[in-house]
C-alpha cells in the first residue's frame, strides 16, 4: 500500500509537469493519470486474485522501488517523477492504464557512440473525437538506456539495460516544440 501511495504522489508529478511541457494545454484525460482504489499490481497475463496473493510479484515491485529510489533520491519530485519505476518489467498497477501504451521498447542491435542501445517514447494521449479512444500525440519525453555491463554482447534484452537519460520536451502554445531538458539518473 506505501508503494502504491508513492506511485500516486509520482503520477501527480507527472501531471503537473505534463502541463508544464504542454504550456497548459493538456489534452490526455486526467483518469489516465489516476491510479485505481485497489493497490494490487499484475503481472503478465495473471488474474488480479492471483497476482494479488502472488508474493513473488510483491518482491518484485519492491525491488523495482527500492532500486527506482536509488536512481532518483537526490532528484527533484518532478525530475524523479519522470523516472517509471516498473519500466522495464512486466508489471502494471491494476486498472491503471500502461506505462507505454503506444510505443514499445527500442533495441538497437549496436551501440551508439553515446553508449544508447534502447529508447522509448512517451506521447500524450489525445481523445479521438466525443468518445474516450486515444490516439498517439506529441512526443512528450524519451527514455534512452545504456548497457548496466559494456561488455554484453548483441541481441540485448531489457535486463541488460539501464536508464541512461531522459529527455522531456516543452511546446508553446501553438504546439511548436521550444525547447527539451536532460534528465540524468542521480546514482549512476
Amino acid at each position: 500500500i506505501a508503494l502504491w501511495l508513492i506511485e500516486g504522489l509520482r503520477r501527480e508529478h507527472i501531471g503537473l509537469e505534463r502541463e508544464v511541457q504542454l504550456n497548459g494545454k493538456m489534452q490526455m484525460h486526467s483518469a489516465y493519470s489516476r491510479l485505481p482504489l485497489n493497490p494490487i499490481c499484475i503481472q503478465g497475463n495473471l488474474k488480479p486474485d492471483e497476482c494479488e496473493q502472488s508474493l513473488e510479484i510483491h518482491k518484485a515491485v519492491l525491488q523495482a522501488y527500492n532500486n527506482w529510489w536509488q536512481i532518483v533520491g537526490s532528484l527533484s519530485p518532478s525530475h524523479a517523477a519522470a523516472f517509471y519505476p516498473l519500466d522495464l518489467t512486466d508489471i502494471i498497477w491494476f486498472g491503471s492504464p500502461e506505462q507505454w501504451p503506444e510505443e514499445t521498447l527500442n533495441i538497437y542491435q549496436t551501440i551508439s557512440p553515446e553508449g544508447i542501445v534502447a529508447e522509448r517514447k512517451l506521447r500524450q494521449l489525445e481523445i479521438i473525437g466525443e468518445t474516450y479512444d486515444y490516439k498517439q500525440g506529441t512526443n512528450l519525453q524519451t527514455v534512452f538506456y545504456s548497457l548496466k555491463n559494456p561488455n554484453e554482447n548483441p541481441p540485448f534484452t531489457p535486463d541488460m539495460l539501464k536508464i541512461q537519460k531522459i529527455v522531456l520536451n516543452y511546446y508553446d502554445e501553438n504546439g511548436n516544440q521550444i525547447r527539451t531538458e536532460e534528465i540524468l539518473p542521480g546514482n549512476k
